[in-house]
């Protein structure tokens, strides 16, 4: 019953079988969700992520759908940005960029300053950046070409890998402070991070799985019981992994279900309200009994002093500055930032971040990425104005407003921390842009026409 419940039938309505485009998104989730959520530091592992994408891209193409044109947009400024930062330019154009004296001084000494020179003042950086934008601008692709009943499916399958890694965050809690289960060498030990490294990752995970299971649960009084419980099991899981702006941003569901309730009879708010009430009360009961050692941790971190976001988020600024309005190439910031660190703030820790996604964004993108945001936005809020206005039916409208709200809880972590840097959330995030998207036109089986999904 679960399976079903949860998984729902392979067969797409309208189709017979699941498509490829389900399929290619499927493969996107499953491999970024289990491999992508190393960061940086795991390179390899996100390779694996890449090669997948590569392969998927021929069934992508073979059975091609119109896709939005406003999305296809948007995917092309997206990896338009470093690939303009990767075009060599002629040495009077590149000495005149801010902040390329050091670098001209340097060549000069070698003869080399007259040499062409792209913007990006890492290349190899960037070209990796590039790399890493492939999977989720593929899943994007593949989103914007299913139709409602097939990114319904795709909706299941996130709630699905979310519940696999907050169970799987639970079992690394109980195995204690080793390297069972933990997939990354560099991690946050007695925390559950689930398939990711970074705690504040997997608590993303975990509050966009509850916000799916909050859209799946059906009318159904058991079915509302099960997604009730999913969704408490998921806000529980968010808690132990002591990721402070993870606990905050529980607020995104616990709203999202408010909404939800009040589309339901007075029988099914009861249904819902109780069977979550129950998994809280068992949660708590379990925690007032012992073991509570993991949640007075996650709950201590709010009183930590000395945070180095604010030292980070200044010298960021000056780095900002120094680069405007061209930036500094897509993924170079560690080496720019250490250039301009101020020497009473250097420490013993690397600056691999700076724990502020817009400012890093900006810094490395100079004024195209603020203007790519504020289009994106402009955008997406369109989307929905156009939908909830009556331009789709109740499905996509509540399609979008999971999107809406998973949005919500990357873009708010984002002020203080860089969950779209980990390939995993990059790509679940791409998938709920293209959810915003117009669907695409599809063979309608039955009559033989053609017709617009929506």
């Amino acid at each position: 019953m679960l399976a079903r419940l949860f998984l729902g039938r392979l067969d797409v309505e309208g189709f017979g079988r699941i498509s490829s485009h389900v399929a290619v998104a499927s493969v996107l989730l499953i491999a970024s969700g289990i491999f992508g959520g190393g960061g940086s530091p795991g390179p390899l592992s996100e390779l694996v992520v890449q090669l997948a994408t590569i392969a998927c891209w021929v069934p992508l193409l073979l059975r091609w759908r119109p896709v939005d044109p406003l999305l296809l947009a948007g995917i092309a400024a997206v990896a338009a940005i470093p690939i303009l930062q990767l075009i060599p330019l002629p040495p009077a154009v590149w000495h005149a960029l801010p902040g390329r004296d050091s670098e001209v001084d340097a060549l000069r000494l070698v003869g080399s300053a007259n040499r062409w020179m792209p913007l990006s003042l890492s290349p190899p950086r960037t070209l990796s950046a590039l790399v890493s934008l492939i999977p989720p601008l593929t899943a994007a692709f593949a989103v914007a070409q299913a139709t409602v009943a097939e990114r319904r499916q795709l909706i299941r399958l996130i709630a699905a890998l979310s519940l696999v890694g907050a169970l799987l965050g639970g079992l690394q809690l109980l195995l204690g402070n080793n390297h069972a289960l933990r997939f990354y060498a560099a991690t946050h030990y007695g925390f559950a991070t689930g398939f990711f490294a970074n705690r504040n990752a997997a608590a993303d995970q975990f509050l966009i799985g509850a916000l799916a299971c909050i859209y799946l649960a059906a009318p159904r009084s058991i079915s509302l019981a099960i997604h009730a419980a999913m969704t408490a099991f998921l806000a529980l899981m968010t808690v132990l992994t002591g990721s402070r702006a993870g606990i905050a941003l529980l607020l995104v569901p616990i709203l999202y279900a408010l909404i939800f309730a009040g589309q339901m009879t007075l029988r099914r708010r009861l249904v819902w309200g109780g069977a979550g009430g129950v998994l809280v009360a068992l949660a708590v009961l379990g925690v007032a009994l012992g073991g509570n050692a993991v949640i007075e941790k996650s709950l201590a971190r709010f009183a930590m002093q000395g945070d180095l976001r604010t030292s980070l988020s200044e010298d960021t600024r000056f780095a900002i500055g120094v680069s405007w309005p061209v930036g500094t190439g897509l993924g170079t910031f560690t080496p720019v930032f250490i250039a301009s660190e101020r020497l009473e703030a250097v420490g013993p820790s690397w600056p691999n971040r700076a724990h502020q996604d817009y400012l890093e964004y900006t810094l490395e993108t100079g004024i195209a990425g603020p203007l790519l945001l504020v289009a994106a936005m402009l955008a997406v809020a369109w989307s929905v104005w156009r939908v909830e206005r009556g331009a789709g039916r109740q499905e996509q409208r509540d399609q979008i407003r999971f999107a809406v709200g998973a949005i919500t809880v990357l873009a708010l972590h984002s002020l203080v921390d860089y969950p779209l840097r980990t390939m995993a959330l990059a790509t679940i995030a791409a998938f709920l842009v293209a959810l915003m998207g117009r669907l695409p036109l599809v063979d309608n089986t039955a009559t033989g026409s053609r017709v617009d999904a929506t």
